[in-house]
């Protein structure tokens, strides 16, 4: 069985080719998440998003339990 969704669908499909084209383009956007910080002011944005940084380097230093 095969739950690969982009597989599921036909590859030709206008959304399926530029997904492709992307990917061509840009391959390390592959597995890339991307966050949107909202905030009252660019300041608090920018302190958030290093709060976050922080937290993720935090976490993906601590070994499975």
């Amino acid at each position: 069985m095969n739950t690969d969704t982009r597989k599921m669908l036909n590859q030709s499909l206008d959304f399926n080719v530029a997904d492709r084209a992307m990917e061509a383009a840009f391959p390390k956007l592959s597995k890339a998440i991307a966050v949107v910080v909202r905030a009252p002011t660019p300041e608090l944005a920018d302190a958030y998003a290093r709060e976050l940084e922080q937290r993720l380097r935090l976490e993906n230093t601590r070994s499975p339990v």
